[in-house]
């Protein structure tokens, strides 16, 4: 798919000022998933991030002898990858969509770009991680 237009349902995304949201979205492209599909395992590099406009990605823990277990989901509020802003460069849990997810996509190496030259990106990012 092409690179979005507005209204961007991403809460993340929404929040920034107008001139740097238009320059971030033009480094995404709309992907799809369907349920269950696994976007990250443990331990694997994040080659891009995404910030989910639609659905929910389960953030799985693996423990021995026993199921997974979900520590959380990103949604359209967040941003899947968001480790990369703290220098983390891979997935620490596995993370799997839940139902049918629509979000937009950027390579590493574009977000990495864009923490330099988006002014307040990484703050607004620091400030998601924190909570």
């Amino acid at each position: 798919m092409s690179f979005p237009t507005s209204p961007v349902t991403n809460l993340l995304i929404e929040s920034l000022p107008t001139i740097v949201r238009n320059k971030l979205l033009k480094r995404c492209t709309l992907v799809d998933w369907v349920f269950g599909y696994m976007v990250y395992d443990v331990d694997q590099i994040y080659e891009h991030v995404y910030f989910p406009v639609t659905g929910f990605i389960s953030l799985l823990t693996l423990v021995a002898d026993h199921h997974p277990l979900e520590m959380g989901l990103v949604g359209s509020e967040g941003m899947l990858g968001v480790d990369r802003v703290l220098g983390v460069n891979y997935a620490p849990m596995q993370s799997v969509v839940q139902g049918t997810s629509t979000p937009l996509s950027m390579t590493a190496e574009q977000f990495q770009r864009s923490l330099l030259d988006c002014p307040g990106l990484s703050t607004l990012l620091m400030r998601y991680v924190h909570v």
